[in-house]
């Protein structure tokens, strides 16, 4: 067998291949979007750990179910519980040790985009792509199954669009209307346009093109522009800009206008965004700059970070398995969140503490909760809540056989309920037994 050539999988991969972990492994095709992101099982690989060589750029799954994850310092491959180094086979090698981008195509090839140029893994044979040398940002397969690359650092005129022909590629540029010199981030939309990121917005067909967002960012130097795309089946766009302000941060695109994007938790404006991802729920994942993740499902927004847990709060892309596990590629590591058969509840989820005294099911199923916290006194003071009556009818009960109710509550102390009644009310029933016998 070849050097770097695939060997055969033991039957525990093939059987019930896990891609998080040998111990959580959810058979699932996409992540429940109901539940918050602190709620999902969560896993995250860290460079200072010694698991990567260098910063990871990529991530993609293949057909035999490895994934594959790029870095600064080669390509591993990850079996359920290890990221092994690949080696290419012997006498070949990659154009350059650094990849920035990967694609688990149909047919069961890797593709591998480097530093200086694409390469091709399949069944043990790797091929080199001699032309369309330059950095190879993003690899897309089209729904007709024509694999095509977004390049910048270009050492040729030939454009930064390429498109797979046989074993050479085909560049489109400024002459077929892409007015950008570099190409970043690339998707295809639902009508077979394909949309290029760069100091612009491109979309592109042949024979037909459209730039937008050129005066948005034409204020800034250098390679600043548009980091992050995707493309909703509705036909809209979402864009993501790499900073932040009036105009910028995290767009919407419809029928070829652009506006701004604020839902309760996230304000589009006020996020730097270098990476975007739509689920299989149709749930937006936003990857920022120094802000972590926020994920945007039906207007609503939810937010993690390395304070909870995250590798790193700068955010360089996704990817969803076949499983339904949502992978992160952060500056510092590896992140995986899956699906998990019980949900967690915490102060995340607006419990008032992290810790549960004890948990009572009502009749009417509504689930009651004593987290030690102890009644609000400011409800105390009021005797109640507006429309309750459980505080208020507490005391009437008191009342009624001469006693007094007392409540004292503490932060993280829990409440004190204090019935007082006459001596005469308490010792009545005994007397009455004593009397009796």
């Amino acid at each position: 067998m070849a050097r770097g050539a695939t060997s055969p999988r033991p039957c525990w991969l093939i059987l019930g291949f896990c891609l998080c972990s040998a111990l959580f492994c959810i058979r699932a095709n996409a992540l429940d979007p109901t539940r918050q992101i602190s709620q999902y099982g969560h896993t995250a690989w860290r460079i200072q750990d010694g698991v990567f060589g260098g910063a990871p750029h990529a991530i993609t799954q293949t057909a035999d179910g490895y994934l594959w994850v790029g870095t600064e310092s080669g390509l591993l491959r990850f079996d359920g519980v290890r990221f092994v180094p690949w080696t290419p086979p012997e006498g070949k090698s990659l154009p350059s040790s650094a990849i920035y981008s990967l694609l688990g195509a149909s047919d069961g090839s890797l593709w591998i985009g480097t530093r200086t140029g694409l390469s091709r893994w399949k069944d043990g044979d790797l091929v080199i792509y001699q032309d369309g040398r330059g950095r190879i940002n993003s690899i897309v397969e089209d729904r007709m199954g024509a694999v095509w690359i977004a390049r910048s650092r270009v050492q040729d005129a030939n454009g930064p669009l390429c498109q797979v022909v046989g074993t050479n590629l085909h560049c489109y540029g400024k002459a077929d209307g892409i007015s950008s010199p570099y190409a970043g981030p690339l998707v295809e939309d639902s009508l077979g346009n394909l949309w290029i990121g760069g100091d612009a917005l491109c979309r592109w067909k042949s024979g037909s093109s459209g730039t937008y967002l050129q005066k948005e960012l034409k204020q800034f130097e250098g390679p600043n522009g548009v980091e992050g795309l995707a493309a909703a089946e509705d036909g809209s766009l979402w864009v993501g800009i790499s900073r932040a302000g009036k105009a910028l941060g995290l767009r919407q695109f419809v029928n070829g206008v652009s506006k701004s994007y604020v839902v309760p938790g996230m304000d589009g404006s006020s996020l730097a965004v270098d990476a975007l991802f739509l689920d299989r729920s149709n749930a937006l994942w936003v990857g920022t700059v120094g802000q972590g993740i926020y994920r945007d499902y039906s207007g609503r927004a939810d937010h993690f970070r390395g304070a909870d847990g995250l590798s790193s709060d700068s955010i360089y892309g996704f990817y969803q398995d076949r499983e339904g596990n949502l992978w992160v590629v952060t500056s510092k590591g590896i992140d995986c969140f899956r699906d998990l058969r019980v949900a967690s509840f915490s102060v995340r989820e607006s419990l008032t503490a992290d810790y549960v005294g004890s948990v009572l099911a009502d009749h009417n199923g509504t689930v009651w909760i004593d987290d030690g916290s102890g009644i609000d006194p400011g409800i105390l003071e009021k005797g109640g809540r507006d429309d309750h009556w459980g505080l208020p009818g507490m005391r009437e009960r008191a009342s009624k056989i001469g006693g007094h109710l007392e409540f004292c509550s503490r932060p993280r102390g829990g409440t004190e309920v204090q019935l007082t009644i006459p001596a005469k009310t308490a010792y009545r029933s005994s007397a009455a037994k004593s009397k009796s016998a």
